[in-house]
């Protein structure tokens, strides 16, 4: 086992402290420890106390600074350890950087599990359409100590209360010393560019009343009434600059986290009244979307400490040169063993590795500007979302084929008896329950430490396919709608909640078994659990709901009050639950983010030519990565052969019948499966290229190059824009003869937002209509295109081109060969 003595000398070792204050701090370990035990105290306290007393003995330090170090000591030998010794540099950094993206992922999951009630309360309604408010302001004045008859509201800022004391805890138990709150206040966050639109004056004006001053301190201490003003007048420029006015000459912006959390809030309203006219004028949001910005900021920068420890920019330097060291010896190692000279391949490796590093750390700390403030970013991005959303309103039949994904994860990693197919239809299809047992189903998965995406999270599902979403709020917000609108959004929240209820039903079902007995036993060991994690976690008493057992690692984590080995085995647990949504459900990470160029400011031209180039190939790329990983999990050759066998047939399966679905649901017969150009197109649609596939090969844009198709759907609106205005104008002026008519019509069929449930009425009703009346040779021409098609494969139209109604049914008699 690791004891701080082990700390002590990897700081020795590494130079971060000298020989002789280690041996000291070693000495007074030693010394503290067997006094304890010689005193009778646990093991556990006898190592605590000896701890601390080795840290005195490098350095005079406060308590607060004392626990930071120690902090700072433990992640460092951690680090050391591992990227000292790993053979596979790149693997053990993607790996890291992993194990932070799903540390961050399980917070937000703790913290929202507390919340399932409010989440519940103000989750959007009517497809995005309705954001209900009503209770907010009666939470507000609950939150400020003020007496409210609301009992919901009240119960609300309860809640709150004890959420954020729950991430304050968590906090602290990963390096932090925030101080607790007894002024039960909710959060304020000012938006930047509310505050710019008054002056210094006016917003300060607007503040001095409106404070609780015998509350708020500076330094630790009260505020002289003289210097309010000016102390105001440097939290304006500090909010309006977004702190970049309080920096000095030499000092960095990244300061120490655990430092800069434990600061205290500094505004404190003086009654709800001030809170809430101050809010609604400069508030970056309504109180509930505040409350879900707070929860995700603080589960970020606890998982930065959980990782990092409690100065996470120094730490990563550290970590970096660690792993550079360590290219470094072994590539001398590799020369010294050969007779040939070689190149420096572990050093190559090594820096790649860090350089993709350095920029997902950017992008998952939020380091890379979105641009709200530059026109040409704003209009760009704001284009870029409308355009994708659009093209994304068919593409709920390509994501069907996720149950392949799920199929063959569970195949691969040998989990049996999960029904997802069951469990997804219960959360996706409201039909047939009441309004209370549809609440209660989202409330049992949110209280089990599983994400509610749906009802936090602006249009998760068209992240999931072009990476992170920017633009204006407008085009956000219609982003959102039109992906309830057409099944996306609530079909990957049910799919993840899913999985995730099933797995903790699997481990209900196994809790008797040994975990060398476990079929996924594997699995759990890759994501580090052990035999003693399993014996301490099956001892969790079962949660019950009508019946149906789970075995819930949120059930352990409240059980542990928050700290000890009981919360550290149940975040492992959580992190193996969220970890294997991820790949269950492919969800982009901060490596495909960093691949793509995310990490390229979406302020300069180049940042937003890489997001509208790349939007299109994000899914892809994402599956190729994940499933290339999985594949070469597999030790042997045989393995891995074997792998990509099972997971090009399920993925071809589950394309061949996405396939058939899409044919019909666009008015034609289902194709000859006997043909291998059929084949083709079901390993296509199944696998990386669903919604690529329709883009890139056909659907919105026939009659496009390759080139057009693949450069995206942002470069292909352009192109499009240019033909339909600059080219009809030069021919106009030539005295040619337009297709502008024609255009047009393909134009705004190509661009404008067709559900999938509607598409086909909307081509046999506008599209073909318009044509037949506006353009007669356009309309002949896809008659044509039609009667090609026939002739060529053989598959018919169910209902034909220009019909006002189908005169039969889709024809299955072909499916398998005349």
């Amino acid at each position: 086992m690791t004891t701080f003595i082990d700390c002590i000398r990897t700081a020795v070792t590494t130079g971060k402290i000298k020989a002789e204050k280690g041996q000291k701090a070693e000495d007074a370990f030693n010394e503290i420890y067997a006094d304890q035990i010689a005193a009778g105290a646990t093991e556990a306290a006898a190592r605590d106390a000896a701890t601390q007393e080795a840290v005195n003995a490098i350095a005079k330090l406060n308590a607060e600074q004392r626990w930071k170090r120690i902090n700072e000591m433990r992640k460092a030998h951690a680090i050391h350890e591992r990227f000292s010794t790993t053979k596979d540099i790149p693997l053990e950094m993607d790996k890291f950087f992993n194990e932070v993206e799903i540390a961050y992922q399980r917070n937000v999951g703790m913290s929202q599990a507390m919340l399932a009630d409010m989440i519940d309360h103000y989750r959007p309604r009517a497809a995005g359409l309705s954001h209900p408010i009503q209770d907010m302001d009666d939470v507000a004045r609950a939150a400020h100590g003020e007496q409210v008859s609301n009992g919901v509201a009240k119960a609300m800022a309860d809640a709150l209360h004890d959420t954020f004391e729950f991430m304050r805890k968590r906090a602290n138990l990963e390096g932090a010393s925030i101080p607790e709150n007894p002024n039960r206040r909710l959060p304020q966050t000012h938006d930047r560019l509310k505050v710019r639109q008054v002056t210094r004056d006016e917003w300060v004006n607007e503040h001095l009343d409106r404070l609780d001053w015998d509350l708020m301190r500076l330094n630790d201490r009260p505020i002289p009434v003289a210097a309010r003003r000016s102390v105001l007048e440097t939290v304006y420029d500090g909010i309006s600059t977004d702190g970049a006015s309080r920096l000095k000459p030499g000092q960095t912006a990244a300061d120490q986290l655990a430092t800069r959390l434990s600061r205290s809030r500094f505004l404190y309203y003086k009654d709800a009244a001030s809170y809430l006219e101050m809010q609604k004028k400069y508030g970056s949001g309504n109180i509930f979307q505040q409350t879900i910005a707070s929860i995700d900021s603080m589960a970020r920068d606890t998982a930065m400490l959980e990782k990092f420890g409690p100065n996470p920019a120094g730490m990563k330097s550290y970590l970096r040169n660690t792993a550079m060291k360590n290219a470094g010896d072994a590539d001398l190692a590799s020369d010294a063993a050969s007779t040939t000279k070689k190149k420096s391949k572990f050093k190559k490796g090594a820096e790649e590795a860090v350089d993709r590093f350095d920029k997902q750390y950017e992008i998952f700390t939020l380091g890379v500007l979105n641009g709200e403030e530059n026109l040409m970013a704003q209009g760009m991005a704001t284009l870029r979302t409308f355009i994708n959303s659009n093209l994304l309103a068919g593409a709920y039949i390509s994501n069907l084929n996720d149950f392949a994904f799920v199929k063959n994860y569970q195949h691969a990693n040998k989990i049996p008896g999960l029904n997802i197919t069951q469990a997804y239809l219960k959360f996706f299809n409201p039909v047939g329950k009441t309004p209370e047992q549809n609440a209660a189903l989202r409330k049992l998965a949110i209280r089990s430490g599983l994400i509610a995406e749906s009802a936090t999270a602006h249009a998760s599902s068209y992240q999931r396919y072009f990476g992170a979403m920017d633009g204006s709020r407008i085009a956000r917000n219609y982003s959102d709608v039109l992906m309830r609108l057409t099944w996306m959004t609530p079909h990957q929240q049910a799919l993840k909640w899913a999985w995730g209820m099933e797995m903790m039903g699997r481990f209900a079902d196994d809790a008797k078994v040994k975990f060398d007995d476990l079929p996924y036993k594997e699995l759990m060991q890759k994501y580090g659990l052990t035999s003693d994690d399993w014996n301490m976690f099956r001892k969790t008493k079962l949660y019950d709901e009508q019946g149906a057992t789970f075995l819930r690692p949120i059930d352990m984590a409240k059980a542990s009050g928050g700290s000890g080995r009981q919360q550290r085995v149940a975040d492992k647990f959580l992190d193996f639950i969220q970890g294997t949504t991820r790949e269950v459900v492919l969800t982009p990470g901060t490596k495909l983010d960093a691949i793509m160029g995310k990490f390229i400011s979406s302020s300069t031209v180049l940042g937003q030519v890489t997001r509208t180039g790349g939007s299109l190939l994000t899914f892809p790329v994402s599956i190729m990565l994940m499933s290339a990983r999985q594949i070469l999990d597999n030790p042997t050759a045989v393995g891995r052969l074997g792998a990509t066998a099972r997971f090009m047939a399920y993925l071809t399966i589950g394309g061949a019948m996405i396939t058939q679905l899409k044919s019909v649901l666009q008015g034609k017969d289902p194709e000859n499966m006997a043909t291998p150009e059929f084949w083709g197109k079901a390993a296509l649609n199944g696998g990386s290229m669903g919604l690529a596939g329709d883009l890139v090969f056909g659907g919105n844009f026939t009659g496009k190059s390759l080139a057009e198709r693949v450069a995206g759907p942002g470069v292909q609106f352009a192109s499009d824009t240019a033909k339909l205005t600059l080219e009809n104008i030069q021919q106009v002026l030539d005295g040619k003869d337009t297709n502008a008519k024609a255009e047009l019509i393909n134009y705004m069929t190509a661009y404008g937002p067709k559900p999938w449930q509607i598409r086909l009425l909307i081509d046999r009703y506008i599209r073909d209509t318009l044509l037949q009346y506006t353009d007669p040779a356009a309309f002949r021409k896809l008659k044509k295109t039609e009667a090609k098609r026939i002739q060529e494969t053989g598959q018919d139209a169910w209902w034909k081109a220009g019909e006002r109604s189908p005169k039969r049914a889709p024809d299955f008699s072909k499916v398998f060969g005349e």
